[in-house]
């Protein structure tokens, strides 16, 4: 079966807080890019977190992905994980983690 495209969101935050956290949005940019689920080897039952990993293939190769980035898919805000790669005609492969409280 084969994963169809679709639109994806990269957020650049622009300003911290003393904190480190985002005080605002500077950048919301569509691109097109299949999405396919990652697995977790992360054991959640002490911290209440399920943990989701996506994986993207962005493909529009100069769409600029920085490790700084976060996505937002279906709903759901997830920060890159680790560096993006250039996959060749895949376009840039992305590894994407976000924690959601679990019940």
């Amino acid at each position: 079966m084969s994963v169809r495209a679709e639109t994806v969101y990269r957020v650049r935050v622009g300003e911290l807080d003393r904190h480190g956290d985002p005080i605002g949005e500077s950048e919301r940019e569509p691109t097109q890019a299949k999405v396919w689920p990652r697995s977790s080897n992360e054991d959640a039952t002490q911290t209440n977190m399920v943990i989701d990993r996506l994986g993207l293939d962005v493909l529009d190769r100069t769409f600029e992905v920085l490790p700084s980035d976060q996505f937002d898919v279906r709903g759901k805000r997830y920060g890159v994980e680790g560096e993006p790669f250039d996959a060749g005609r895949r376009g840039q492969l992305v590894y994407l983690t976000g924690a959601v409280r679990g019940g």
